[in-house]
Parts: structure tokens; C-alpha cells; sequence
């Protein structure tokens, strides 16, 4: 008989590890702040996940430096479309 310590987090997957579901709490925080205009909230988000950014953007242009300037140019993308 197996025994249910905790209830997941919703929206959580239950068989992650509890760090995961602290990083995804994290980020979700993160989130919020962000989009309340809190540029360090932004920041760290960016900070975070520039690994998978620049790992999206390699794929997606099929060129390291394309994707490296991609990468680079997303917090301002992402900034000028909070102003419109």
C-alpha cells in the first residue's frame, strides 16, 4: 500500500523532485513580477533560461552566431512589446 506524503502542487507533475518543483515555483513568481513590469524579476528569468534561449534559437536558425544575436536581442524584443 503505497502512501501519499504530500499532495502535489497543481499544475505540478507529481513524480518531479522536489527541487524541480521549487525552480518552477521560482519561475513562476518570477513571472508574475515580471509581468507587472519588475525589470529584475525579467532579468533573472532571462538569466535563468539563457541556455535553453540560445539552445531554441540555435534550432531554430540552424547558426551559432544567428542564434547567439537572436538570443541577445530577446530582452529588448521582449521590451518593446510591453510598451505597445
Amino acid at each position: 500500500m503505497t502512501v501519499e506524503i504530500m499532495s502535489p502542487i497543481r499544475g505540478a507533475n507529481p513524480t518531479s523532485s522536489f527541487p524541480d518543483r521549487l525552480v518552477a515555483r521560482e519561475d513562476a513568481a518570477l513571472v508574475a513580477g515580471a509581468k507587472t513590469g519588475d525589470a529584475r524579476a525579467f532579468e533573472l528569468l532571462v538569466q535563468r533560461h539563457e541556455g535553453k534561449i540560445f539552445s531554441l534559437a540555435q534550432r531554430m536558425t540552424r547558426n551559432r552566431e544567428d542564434a547567439r544575436r537572436r538570443a541577445a536581442e530577446l530582452p529588448e524584443s521582449v521590451h518593446s512589446f510591453e510598451e505597445v
